[in-house]
């Protein structure tokens, strides 16, 4: 989980964003951060937040992991030829993260954004007016949650599991 959450900073270190070393909360920052970019970069800022927010919604709930790195990155994983461990494919909790794509951040301008609005969010500093969402997904796919819908925002529809 380290090594995973530790990558979604490594690159603001590398051009002087960040100091070295970087502390846990700037870890779990960089883990939002890295969601949002993946899941809502092209997003209205309230679909960014949103997705944030649903993250941490997540984390105060029970059924998921205690921090959003561990939500973020929650599915199974098995080891790959090379002996690293990686997600199974389709299996996780954000597709980004296992669609088998390269997760690397291209746009380090809205990623900079993101990881602030990230901050902000962990900080308490961003009302949760997600009604309580624990779920989204975009409106071209259909998951078939059976939950009821809160809203839309861009391209995202979100719901609360009961």
């Amino acid at each position: 989980m380290e090594q995973r959450a530790g990558l979604a900073v490594s690159f603001l270190v590398a051009v002087g964003f960040l100091a070295s070393p970087v502390d846990a909360d700037e870890v779990e920052a960089g883990c939002l951060a890295l969601n949002a970019y993946h899941e809502a970069r092209g997003q209205p800022v309230a679909g960014q937040l949103l997705t944030m927010l649903v993250v941490m919604n997540r984390v105060t709930d029970s059924r998921y992991p205690a921090t959003p790195c561990e939500v973020i990155y929650e599915g199974p994983v098995v080891e790959s030829w090379r002996g690293t461990m990686i997600p199974v494919r389709d299996m996780c909790q954000f597709s980004w993260w296992c669609d088998g794509r390269s997760d690397a951040v291209h746009d380090i301008a809205a990623y900079v954004h993101l990881y602030e609005l990230s901050k902000a969010v962990l900080a308490g500093e961003v009302k949760d007016f997600s009604e309580g969402a624990t779920h989204y997904h975009s409106l071209d796919t259909d998951p078939g949650w059976g939950f009821e819908p809160l809203g839309e925002i861009g391209d995202h529809i979100y719901y609360r599991q009961p």
